[in-house]
């Protein structure tokens, strides 16, 4: 028997916020008005245990911020008919009353898809920039964008060949082989430079601020996870990025705990990366669903009753 899994598909994302399934549309707009309160960078902790729910909630609010900046620039060209959520959210309660100032471009990382990377600020860039050319109509100028990516890429003992490849494709291939591309850099107001420039050409005039979503993170290895916070810290001091990262804080404050011995002060240390901690309420109502299966080799049809938290 296969286990059913409530999955974070955009279909299952889109449903639950117009069913309001799990009844977390009031906590989605408070945490999005939220947002609105915030005038400089920022860096949010989503902290709830295991299966809390965690990474349905933080994609619920990048759904939502999707159909917001699409509302917002809806145009003749450019309906809001035209996104694929648009049936869904339509009719939405919730997404009526949602009225924002400012235009939000939300972007999704899962950091546990990316841990064998070598550097975790460059998968995360790349990450940024391929949802943007592939979701967003962005201004991205992927010439400018490729230069920069050519530049720290143009020193490692690689053949000329490679270049002809997509920039983008090169720079993952060396991630991969674990080649530090930053660490080229010789300074670290270069590397400011050099990843508020990609910045700046991945979201240009489109948008006045980034959301970025870093999720998964407790669950990476020790060394990527403190590495990711701390290029986040110090590389992207400014004012148009929120960082949103949703944790289990007590499993990643073991982490780094085991990573830095037992004397370390974890706890202290993880608290100075975050301007602003949120804990998720925990869902505590049930809702039985029904869930139909078959058993293969009978052909005979069976009701699986699930308790399921909304």
């Amino acid at each position: 028997m296969k286990k059913y899994v409530q999955e974070a598909t955009d279909i299952n994302i889109w449903t639950s916020i117009k069913n309001n399934t799990f009844g977390r549309n009031k906590d989605i707009k408070e945490f999005i008005d939220g947002l609105e309160l915030i005038d400089e960078s920022a860096c949010i902790s989503l902290d709830a245990k295991w299966g809390g729910g965690k990474t349905f909630f933080v994609r619920q609010i990048e759904e939502v911020l999707k159909y917001v900046l699409a509302n917002q620039r809806a145009d003749e060209e450019n309906p809001i008919e035209k996104i694929p959520s648009y049936e869904y959210l339509k009719d939405n309660e919730m997404m009526a009353k949602i009225d924002l100032k400012h235009s939000y471009l939300p972007i999704y990382y899962n950091a546990w898809m990316y841990d064998n990377h070598s550097d975790p600020l460059m998968s995360l860039l790349l990450v940024m920039t391929k949802t943007c050319k592939g979701v967003y109509d962005t201004k991205i100028d992927s010439e400018k964008i490729s230069e920069k990516l050519i530049k720290a890429l143009s020193t490692l003992p690689i053949s000329l060949g490679e270049f002809k490849m997509n920039p983008f494709t090169v720079a993952e291939k060396l991630q991969v082989k674990k080649v530090d591309i930053l660490s080229l850099v010789q300074t670290e107001e270069e590397i400011r430079e050099r990843v508020k420039g990609i910045f700046n050409d991945i979201i240009v005039e489109r948008a006045q601020k980034l959301i970025i979503f870093i999720d998964e993170l407790d669950r990476c290895r020790p060394s990527f996870a403190i590495e990711m916070l701390e290029r986040i810290k110090h590389y992207f001091d400014d004012e148009r990025v929120i960082f949103v990262v949703s944790l289990n804080k007590e499993q990643l404050i073991h982490t780094i705990t085991s990573y830095y011995g037992s004397g370390f002060d974890a706890t202290r240390y993880l608290n100075k990366f975050f301007d602003v901690n949120i804990n998720l309420p925990v869902m505590d109502r049930y809702q039985k669903q029904s869930i139909e299966f078959s058993e293969q080799r009978t052909e005979r049809k069976y009701w699986l009753h699930q308790l399921e938290r909304v």
